[in-house]
Parts: C-alpha cells; structure tokens; sequence
C-alpha cells in the first residue's frame, strides 16, 4: 500500500524524514518507481535552515559536510533503489528458451542495463560526495545526538568500502551481456 505523503515537502530534510518513515521498503515496481522519485526530488531540493538540519550545526565547516554528506546519502540510497528496480527485469539464468518469450528477454535485458548503468552513476556521485565531506576536518555528530542517519558513518562507509563498487557493478553487467548472448545464441540455433 502506497501512503499519502502526509504534508508539504519543501526540503531534503523533509524527504529524508519521509524516506526514513514511510518509503516503501519492498520490492514491488510502483514502491521502487516511487522512492527513485522521492529520492530524485530531494537531490534537486534545497537544504532547510542550518537550525532545523537532520543533525546540531554548530559552524559553517560543519554545515558544508553535512550538506555533503546528505547528497552522499541520497544518491547512495538511489544507486541501491536503480539496482532493485534493474533486478525486476533482469532474468539472472536462462533455464529453457522459448522463441515467444525471446523479445521480453532482450527487452528485459536494455532495461535491466539502463538502470544498472544508472546506479552505478549514482553510486559514484555517492563516492564523490562523501570523499568532499570527508576532505571537511572534524565529525558532524560528535556526541552522537539522536538523529535519522549516523552521517559520519554513512561518510566513511562510501569512502573506506571494502568492497570495489566498480567491480561490483560491473561484474552485474557483465552477466547482464553474457546472458543476452546466451538468448541470442540459442535464437540462432534454433534458427538454424
């Protein structure tokens, strides 16, 4: 069930309140489509006053990473939601070829790979952001007050992750091909 959004939005602030509460976490295609564009909204949002921030500011410093780090945060969650939604149409194994079916496969395939592609942009704006908050000296929360996202742990998770996005994304689209020419090449044979 998709609900209402419950007011006014004018910020990120108050779209990473929405996302933290009421963003879908499953993986029906209406929930995802409807995160990516909540997400994408909040990208292109301006941030609230310093006052009303996700986390206490106390200087210009702190403010600047923080605004860093909530891009970072933001296109990390949307590079995560474009993988779901690529997975919706990406059939991982061929098992049986079926010469109806081999448009949807192809077809599942182009779209599978744009939004991978599109993830894979995202996560390294994802990677940037975090690497300009993490340029930035001192901690956004250091008395670890109550707040929606441990920032500083978002910030060092995407700067120090030990595992090579790249590759990561990659290898998905890798398989992705490989696949496309394993339909390919049984619609040859059958063919033939």
């Amino acid at each position: 069930m998709v609900l209402p959004v419950p007011r006014r939005l004018n910020t990120k602030e108050d779209l990473i309140k929405i996302d933290s509460t009421t963003l879908n976490q499953n993986e029906k295609q209406d929930a995802i489509a409807r995160n990516i564009y909540f997400l994408e909204l909040a990208l292109a949002m301006p941030f609230d006053h310093p006052i009303k921030a996700l986390i206490r500011i106390t200087n210009e410093n702190q403010y600047t990473k923080y605004q860093f780090a909530i891009n970072a945060h933001l296109n990390q969650r949307l590079a995560d939601e474009y993988v779901q939604y690529g997975r919706l149409f990406y059939k991982e194994n061929v098992y049986f070829y079926n010469d109806d079916f081999q448009k949807e496969y192809l077809d599942g395939y182009d779209i599978a790979e744009f939004y991978f592609q599109s993830a894979l942009t995202y996560r390294r704006k994802a990677a940037e952001e975090a690497q300009k908050a993490r340029d930035i000296p001192g901690e956004l929360n250091p008395n670890r007050d109550q707040s929606l996202i441990d920032l500083d742990n978002k910030v060092y998770m995407l700067t120090n992750d030990p595992y090579d996005f790249e590759e990561i994304y990659g290898k998905m689209l890798d398989e992705l091909q490989a696949n496309r020419e394993k339909v390919l090449a049984l619609q040859e044979a059958i063919a033939e």
